[in-house]
């Protein structure tokens, strides 16, 4: 069993599905995603949410972030075509949500996978629902300690459901986002507001966890070409 296991960590599939996330480029978009319209929305509270322009900028960054939801792929391909493959290479992308029926979906079960079919990552099926479920558990939640609590539970649903992941996060990454919601707790928020914190932490959480590990990234590997002129 164990031999099987580490045989399942090394193969092929398993290191493509891991070099995904080696530039932190997938959790920097999603932070984008989060962060920036409902902090917007957030501090439209203080800027006179009636005035039209307010409105307007909110509604257009929300769409502009949503659509992004389904073209994530096509521009973290155009990220890593200029960022990431010219230093360190191409591989295949891994697949986010496959089928029941096909031999990827066993990675994400308890069940396990042949080496050669384990390029997926459960990223987007996991982490980013598990960030977004904040909106609803909060609205349940009225109390102000309500808060704390959701995003406890946000932050451990992150780390046991990573563990085995190509993109696992230790209790030390995810501490953050628990303690910055005791934090929010104190402040003076409205259920309204409430509403919106979960997603602008999380959002700022893969913001910030994505931007060490690109800064990490590039000095590692700096560009080939980079190398190249400074020698001439």
């Amino acid at each position: 069993m164990n031999k099987n296991t580490a045989m399942q960590i090394d193969s092929p599939g398993r290191r493509a599905a891991a070099y995904w996330f080696v530039d932190g480029l997938p959790e920097i978009l999603f932070g984008l995603f989060f962060l920036i319209p409902f902090a917007l929305a957030l501090a439209s509270k203080e800027l006179h949410w009636r005035n039209w322009w307010i409105r307007s900028v909110i509604i257009v960054v929300a769409l502009l972030g949503y659509a992004m939801w389904f073209l994530h792929r096509r521009i973290l391909s155009f990220l890593k075509a200029r960022i990431t493959y010219p230093r360190t290479g191409y591989v295949r992308p891994p697949i986010d949500f496959p089928s029941q029926n096909h031999p990827h979906y066993k990675i994400l079960t308890l069940g396990t996978a042949n080496p050669a079919d384990d390029n997926v990552s459960s990223f987007v099926s996991h982490t980013i629902p598990l960030i977004c479920s904040g909106f609803f558990f909060v609205s349940f939640l009225e109390a102000r300690w309500g808060l704390p609590l959701v995003m406890t539970g946000i932050a451990a649903g992150i780390y046991f459901l990573s563990r085995n992941d190509a993109r696992p996060y230790s209790w030390r990454a995810v501490l953050p986002i628990a303690l910055v919601g005791f934090i929010a707790a104190a402040l003076d928020l409205g259920q309204e507001d409430r509403l919106l914190v979960p997603m602008v932490i999380g959002g700022a959480w893969l913001l910030g966890t994505g931007t060490w590990t690109l800064v990490r990234y590039l000095r590692a590997h700096p560009k080939p070409n980079a190398g190249q002129e400074g020698r001439s």
